[in-house]
């Protein structure tokens, strides 16, 4: 009697699991075919070499996911969690990622010209070789992140926390640094023509 008991519970979760991995992939397949999934969970999804562009993704949960060489040209990602996220030669040029979460998230060699990254939060994250041209970086949270020979010519990052960021060798002119904070910052080689430093924390000329 146990035993009926037991395989009938272990089937019960077999289906709920089934029902659980369906639903994901359904969201999945939405996102590729409408490219709108707002508040979706999508962690750990895979949208490698995904056509996205001006997707609507606010607030998605998009942590772990795969998205290298996804093409997400302004795209709304606004409050996304994109913990962990590889991003990879990423396509976000104008995308608007304010207050999205991208800690220990890789987005080396992505593409983030004119992308709006206000308030987001870069923790620990890959931006190596990364293009940040003219993006707004105001108020980010870019703490230990690696920003080695990344273009941020033109870029806002007044009242960022670079604290323990890496630059070294990174383009940063005419980039706009007001009380920005460089507190154990690697700036080693790095390009400042025409920088705005004004009450930058951290840092001596």
């Amino acid at each position: 009697m146990r035993t009926g008991i037991l395989i009938n519970m272990l089937a019960a979760l077999a289906l709920l699991s089934s029902a659980a991995w369906a639903a994901d992939d359904a969201l999945m397949r939405q996102l590729k075919r409408e490219r709108a999934c707002p508040a979706c969970d999508l962690a750990g999804g895979d949208f490698y070499n995904a056509y996205l562009e001006r997707a609507q993704l606010e607030r998605a949960n998009l942590a772990g996911a795969v998205l290298r060489r996804a093409f997400l040209k302004r795209a709304v990602l606004r409050g996304a969690d994109l913990t962990s996220a590889d991003l990879r030669k990423a396509s976000l040029a104008g995308a608007d990622l304010s207050g999205a979460t991208l800690r220990q998230s890789d987005l080396s060699k992505a593409n983030l010209r004119e992308a709006v990254l206000a308030g987001a939060d870069l923790t620990g994250a890959n931006l190596e070789k990364a293009l940040l041209q003219q993006a707004n970086l105001q108020g980010a949270k870019l703490l230990g992140v690696s920003l080695v020979r990344a273009n941020l010519t033109g870029a806002d990052l007044s009242g960022a926390d670079l604290s323990d960021a890496d630059l070294s060798g990174a383009e940063l002119n005419d980039a706009n640094l007001t009380g920005a904070k460089l507190d154990g910052a690697k700036l080693d080689g790095a390009k400042l023509d025409g920088a705005k430093l004004d009450g930058v924390k951290g840092y001596k000329p």
